[in-house]
């Protein structure tokens, strides 16, 4: 369920976390590529956002 400001469009909204280090450039592919991605499984009237996060790699834990 979800409430949007501007009616009830439908959407997809993806945050995707990197290492920091990437140039803007670099980030702006991946962006890119992960929007046409999207954008193909989904039918055009249905809204699409992107957020690359970089991540802050002296605090970031992992196990595994």
């Amino acid at each position: 369920h979800f409430i949007t400001g501007g009616g009830d469009t439908l959407f997809v909204h993806v945050d995707f976390k990197l290492f920091v280090g990437r140039t803007d450039n670099q980030k702006q592919h991946m962006t890119k590529c992960v929007f046409d991605r999207i954008a193909n499984l989904v039918d055009d009237d249905v809204a699409i956002s992107i957020l690359p996060i970089d991540m802050d790699t002296p605090n970031y834990l992992k196990r595994g």
